[in-house]
């Protein structure tokens, strides 16, 4: 069966739909979440310049979908990444190891869903461009291949790649993400965004066609400050800042 540029051999690898929330943190933490690796510029790979982060950063997040506060996340830095997501009902950690380019090689997830649990294992092979996943859900166990025509990236990975970019007005990338597509991401402005940790200068980083963007701030730190995803013509679902710890040299 084909999808645009992807072709899918399934057993079967579809998580019900008993909650919006659920299709929410599909992309931030996935997902956003955007599994929100990280892109590619067009221009050239990363380099082994110093980071602007260091092992045990942690960075706090609120959680809103239409506007309403509906829950808590937290990005913790390290020789894995992990994102933490507390909402109602709702329950996801999720280990993210990417290469030295931050392409993703291995996702795991265990996520609690209305009390019941689900282990999520993804296998990431760039040279093959595929991703392999197994999916166990009160015992049964699902497989799903996920091939593509390019490299694959993850969006939470994303996001540190762009952290560790000089980040101009105009600057532009490709990206590839499974089962959303490929988008064009550019800096498109630098303005002042206001978040419960404080008020800060940020380059806001937007997706054509429009669906996702972030803003990061304009410092050294290079702080995710917001994610933001266009769920619908209607509903939109964001993470803000709301805490910052710089961990460890």
């Amino acid at each position: 069966m084909k999808n645009n540029r992807y072709t899918l051999q399934v057993t079967r690898y579809t998580l019900k739909d008993k909650s919006k929330i659920l299709v929410l943190l599909f992309f931030l933490f996935s997902v956003f979440c955007f599994p929100f690796s990280v892109f590619r510029f067009l221009s050239s790979s990363v380099s082994a310049e110093e980071v602007p982060f260091n092992k045990g950063e942690t960075i706090s997040y609120r959680i809103y979908w239409k506007g309403i506060r509906i829950g808590s996340a937290k990005l913790v830095f390290g020789d894995e990444i992990i994102l933490q997501t507390n909402t109602l009902n709702f329950k996801d950690v999720e280990k993210i190891k990417g290469d030295e380019d931050y392409f993703p090689v291995e996702v795991k997830r265990d996520i609690r869903l209305f009390g019941k649990t689900i282990q999520i294992l993804e296998k990431y092979d760039q040279k093959k461009k595929t991703i392999e996943i197994v999916r166990e859900k009160s015992g049964k166990i699902e497989k799903q291949l996920i091939e593509s025509d390019d490299k694959i990236h993850h969006p939470i990975l994303l996001i540190y790649y762009c952290r560790k970019q000089e980040l101009v007005l105009g600057k532009s990338w490709l990206i590839n993400l499974p089962l959303a597509g490929k988008y064009r991401m550019e800096v498109t402005k630098l303005e002042e965004i206001k978040t419960p940790a404080g008020k800060y200068q940020a380059y806001c980083v937007e997706s054509f066609p429009a669906k996702i963007k972030f803003w990061i701030s304009a410092d050294k730190k290079h702080l995710p400050l917001k994610i933001e995803k266009d769920d619908s013509y209607f509903t939109r679902s964001s993470l803000v800042m709301t805490n910052f710890s710089g961990g460890t040299e």
